[in-house]
């Protein structure tokens, strides 16, 4: 149901054959290649193509498929809530059980557009719920058609914010993804390839969802679509992120930045979350601060966070004011951790807090936003250890009903710190051993450095050395800067002499912008293709 692949450099003889002005039939065609082109460019002139075409035409079939482009269009602008009228007035012209292939594969794309785009709209989430239930029923078979394939990634995005288990998400996810054929029959700027993504990414397959994103990321490269590359671009520097390669995640919200800047809004301030995240694994608080307090023109709350007035922006007097949107949701997650990181532990407990009633008024479980374990560890660190230990356990719990690793280890690790000196040892080294054979992540290196630190204080000084000098490499590896400080403190305190660091120079003396390019370079990619990468 992709209408076309255009440029923005094919239109600019569509714009001229507009001028002329051409007869009715005509003019659906250019208005509609004229749509997909502006779209491509992320140009919100687009969303008003698709409906002029849908005016200018009576055909049925044609104004639902135009309805859904228009939708997208609207989706990807930050409009959600318009997107979602768009796909129902693309269903309105459809019959409720189509007997055409052709017609039902589209209606099956319009409802799983709709439920995917309504899920974020506070409005709508009741209605996307009810809507959703036969999702898994009309995929049963496994999916055939596109539509179904959409229907089966989003059950699958369902399921993870019911809190199933991880290896159901996974098998879910798989099936949706199809080998590659939901991406194969959609585009980069489509729905479906980011919600498997997301799935493989809160069921703790980062690995996976990375190569999801790269998937579409170079085939917006290959299309030359700039605000697509973007998005693909911060959907690979999620898993890359909690995998502990926080350079080469920096270098992709490096590029999700300056889309921002040139108008790109599909995840405009949950790229800023996450980029204040990752600076924080750099040890750059004001950085990470300030990118919170960024422009960021999407609707609903702009300055998610205290100002340096002590002010909360348009969020009133409290953090707890904030809009119920998931979101602003991250961004307030990732205020909770600067304010932790700032040692600003009362600041950190109210976001956190806060984060939580925003996210579990919308869903049950909301993996980007691991609030309790922030509350727990902001609780500690004012000296309320009951308060602290008890939300540390039921984020365990939680975390032991989806089975998703990453949060085992997170959970763990903080209910280790949450309790005696004796159980919390036990705690931590039982958390350890989980993480045995593991995958790299980055709760992997905290929950070394934690262990290392609890063997060091009960005076278990030599056994500490090995786990603090393991969490310092892959930290190095990596560029997890602040973790690797803190590794090397204390293993200074052990007695050992940290390995030397070596002054940085070759590769690892690169930005990561200019990791990037330096990459893209050895692979081939002429000076051309790498500018269109780095906007």
């Amino acid at each position: 149901t992709e209408i076309y692949t255009l440029s923005l450099h094919d239109a600019l003889p569509i714009w001229r054959a507009l001028e002329e002005p051409p007869g009715d039939p005509v003019r659906v065609d250019l208005l509609t290649e004229l749509g997909v082109a502006e779209a491509a460019a992320g140009l919100p002139e687009a969303a008003d193509r698709f409906a002029q075409a849908m005016a200018a035409t009576d055909e049925p079939l044609r104004r639902a498929l135009l309805a859904l482009e228009r939708g997208r269009c609207l989706d990807s602008q930050g409009h959600h809530e318009q997107a979602a009228n768009a796909y129902d007035a693309g269903l309105a012209e459809l019959a409720a059980e189509p007997d055409n292939p052709e017609e039902l594969e589209l209606r099956d794309q319009l409802e799983a557009d709709f439920v995917a785009t309504a899920t974020v709209v506070p409005s709508l989430q009741a209605q996307a719920l009810v809507r959703s239930v036969d999702l898994l029923g009309r995929a049963a078979t496994g999916p055939l058609t596109q539509g179904q394939r959409l229907r089966l990634a989003q059950t699958a995005l369902y399921e993870a914010f019911r809190g199933e288990r991880s290896d159901r998400l996974v098998e879910l996810a798989e099936r949706a993804w199809d080998g590659g054929r939901l991406l194969e029959h959609g585009t980069p700027q489509g729905i479906g390839w980011r919600l498997v993504s997301h799935v493989f990414f809160l069921a703790g397959a980062l690995e996976r969802a990375a190569e999801i994103a790269n998937a579409s990321l170079e085939d917006a490269r290959r299309r030359g679509w700039p605000f697509a590359l973007a998005t693909a671009a911060y959907m690979r520097a999620l898993p890359l992120l909690w995998q502990a390669q926080v350079d080469d995640a920096l270098s992709e919200l490096d590029v999700a930045r300056e889309a921002r800047r040139l108008g790109w809004r599909q995840f405009a301030r949950a790229s800023a979350a996450h980029h204040a995240l990752a600076l924080l694994e750099k040890g750059l608080l004001d950085e990470a601060e300030g990118m919170l307090l960024e422009d960021v023109p999407v609707g609903g709350p702009q300055n998610l966070g205290e100002s340096p007035t002590g002010d909360w922006g348009e969020l009133g007097q409290s953090p707890a004011a904030a809009s119920n949107n998931l979101e602003d949701a991250m961004r307030l997650y990732s205020l909770a951790r600067v304010r932790l990181a700032q040692g600003r532990a009362r600041d950190a407990l109210d976001a956190a807090l806060a984060t939580g009633s925003v996210v579990e008024g919308t869903v049950e479980f909301f993996g980007y936003c691991p609030w309790r374990a922030t509350a727990a560890e902001a609780a500690l660190a004012l000296g309320d250890r009951q308060v602290a230990e008890e939300l540390a356990w039921t984020a365990a719990a939680r975390a032991d009903r989806t089975q998703a690793l990453t949060e085992r280890l997170r959970t763990q690790r903080v209910l280790g710190l949450c309790q005696s000196p004796k159980e919390g040892l036990a705690t931590l080294k039982a958390a350890a051993q989980l993480a045995e054979g593991a995958p790299p992540r980055l709760e992997t290196i905290r929950l070394l450095v934690d262990l290392g630190g609890g063997l060091r204080r009960a005076n278990q000084r030599v056994a500490a050395r090995e786990p603090l000098q393991r969490a310092a490499d892959m930290a190095w590896a990596g560029g997890a800067v602040a973790l690797h400080e803190r590794a090397r403190t204390e293993l200074a305190a052990t007695g050992a002499r940290p390995r030397r660091v070596m002054l940085l120079s070759g590769p690892d003396s690169l930005t990561p912008s200019e990791r990037r390019i330096a990459e893209l370079a050895a692979v081939g990619h002429s000076n051309r293709e790498i500018a269109q990468t780095l906007f």
